[in-house]
């Protein structure tokens, strides 16, 4: 099974952002981690994101299976309304911080000290 591509990416994407706040168990917390880092590298073209998402997906068969599920239950003509494009990054990285927020808090110190730490180094 995989994802229609006649499916909208806005739909991939939000119906993603749902799997992720209301079936939080299915991500280990290095999934977490390794998507936090993935969503601050998108684009902000929801096509990219949402390709991006299913080949996340794609390694991790039970996430993929969830979302195709959720996907073929909504249908591929259904629409959802859009959340402006600038908005598709903030609206999964909120989803993350709400599903997972000591995850999330401890990703964020890494991050800011490795950024500390190179400016020390330059």
């Amino acid at each position: 099974m995989s994802v229609n591509p006649k499916t909208l990416p806005e739909n991939v994407v939000q119906t993603f952002a749902k799997i992720v706040k209301a079936e939080p168990f299915l991500f280990r917390e290095e999934d977490v981690i390794n998507l936090w880092r993935l969503i601050s590298d998108f684009p902000d073209d929801v096509s990219v994101i949402a390709s991006s998402v299913i080949s996340w997906c794609l390694l991790r068969p039970e996430i993929l299976e969830v979302l195709e599920d959720e996907l073929s239950d909504r249908g591929v003509a259904e629409n959802i309304p859009a959340a402006k494009p600038e908005n598709y990054k903030t609206l999964l990285k909120n989803k993350l911080r709400d599903s997972f927020p000591e995850t999330i808090q401890k990703q964020s110190v890494t991050t800011n000290e490795q950024q500390t730490n190179r400016e020390l180094v330059d």
